[in-house]
């Protein structure tokens, strides 16, 4: 697919939408990959995370963005990394080690 949005849920509610130049969706890992120009907006405090590319990881509800990963919300700005973890409504940011033993 090209040109792509979309939304991303929590609890069954929309937490955030979503825009990339590309995707492609494996049903049977659950998993939505996004690249180029990839650009996600939460529903609540209006953070906002740019990327290269990025997998939604539906089953684990969670974003894994790389290349040159930015993250900013009203209160404070991350990045450029070359990897962060998040939950769907980008109230929780880290590096992979930050998440590791649990799910955001």
């Amino acid at each position: 697919m090209a040109r792509v949005s979309g939304v991303l849920f929590r609890d069954d509610q929309p937490a955030s939408h979503f825009s990339a130049e590309r995707a492609e969706a494996d049903r049977a890992t659950g998993i939505l990959r996004l690249a180029g120009a990839v650009h996600v907006v939460s529903e609540g405090e209006g953070s906002e995370l740019m990327c290269e590319t990025l997998e939604w990881r539906g089953e684990d509800r969670l974003i894994v963005a790389r290349g040159n990963v930015r993250v900013e919300s009203p209160d404070w700005k991350m990045g450029p990394e070359g990897e962060l973890w998040a939950n769907a409504d980008l109230t929780r940011v880290g590096t992979p080690e930050e998440f590791k033993g649990g799910k955001p």
